[in-house]
């Protein structure tokens, strides 16, 4: 089972997976070298074209700024995607899956139909956990990274308000599923999504 986190800049994401990758039977999907990550994107550009090719219709349709970085970003989320597939362990934690390319890639307020049709795209995991902390839990959490840039922060901050209402939109989409389960409480996240996947209680 493919478990994916998804949540705004600071959520908790990669602190969860940490977290749930200490307990028996589940595994965070990591790539350690240039080596790791071109040999998974390729198999997955074998095995799943349509899937690489919607990310790169994706990046030009959005016309993003920061076209290489990410660009970067995509093939790195796809080439995790696909050693997940590939993982034989009972439950694969993705803590930066392609929903969450989808959300960083949106420079502006765009159409709900659009982002719904994408999400289709890319919601590929078996199990979905929302990550939604108030914001000022998120800035914490990222003032705390020792190593996160400065330049991070104010860009969080300048977009803010867009990254909000796109994140918003996509959250009230996801909630036509079954398999996705909503967290607001951070420090009890993994034995919630532990007890949610043992009793299959998602939505």
């Amino acid at each position: 089972m493919i478990v994916e986190l998804y949540g705004l800049p600071g959520a908790g994401k990669t602190t969860l997976a940490k977290e749930l990758s200490t307990l028996p039977g589940w595994e965070k999907i990591q790539l350690h070298n240039k080596g790791q990550i071109i040999f998974y994107y390729l198999i997955g550009f074998i095995f799943h074209p349509l899937l690489f090719l919607r990310g790169a219709w994706l990046l030009l349709y959005y016309q993003n700024i920061s076209m290489f970085h990410i660009w970067n970003s995509y093939c790195f989320r796809f080439a995790k995607y696909q050693k997940a597939y590939m993982c034989r362990t009972d439950h694969v934690i993705l803590d930066e899956g392609l929903l969450q390319y989808l959300l960083s890639i949106i420079p502006k307020e765009t159409d709900e139909q659009l982002i719904h049709k994408q999400i289709l795209w890319f919601f590929k995991s078996d199990f979905l956990v929302v990550l939604n902390p108030p914001l000022e839990t998120r800035m914490s959490q990222l003032e705390q990274k020792q190593t996160q840039r400065l330049n991070t922060l104010r860009s969080l901050k300048w977009r803010e308000e867009v990254l909000e209402r796109n994140n918003k939109m996509i959250v009230a989409i996801l909630g036509q599923y079954t398999n996705v389960l909503y967290v607001n409480n951070t420090q009890k996240a993994s034995q919630i999504i532990k007890d949610a996947v043992k009793n299959n209680a998602y939505a």
